[in-house]
């Protein structure tokens, strides 16, 4: 690692910050109702998964559904980039967000 580089989590501080936002997202949802997990590939479903286990494992009786999306096609830069090749999205359940202004 460069000299000029900080170090801002390792393993241990991470576990930390998921456990913490787990149970902020408890608190705040409690049963999960009519709620999803749904990590953007490919790096974002590395922490979604985390924080999906850990809520599983500190409330085993919640419901929450879990899947996988890519968006690289919806990028800004893909026009730019030289090859694209996309994850399969893992989603067995349909999102609909009724938004009201």
């Amino acid at each position: 690692m460069p000299t000029n580089s900080k170090l801002i989590f390792n393993k241990e501080l991470l576990a930390i910050t998921i456990d913490r936002l787990c149970y902020q997202l408890i608190e705040n949802h409690d049963l999960f109702a009519d709620t999803v997990i749904i990590g953007l590939q490919p790096r974002g479903i590395i922490l979604s998964k985390l924080i999906f286990d850990r809520i599983q494992h500190i409330q085993p009786n919640t419901q929450i559904q879990y899947g996988e999306l890519d968006v690289s096609f919806f990028r800004d830069d893909f026009r730019r980039r030289d090859l694209i090749v996309p994850s399969a999205n893992k989603m067995n359940f349909i999102v609909e967000v009724d938004v009201w202004c």
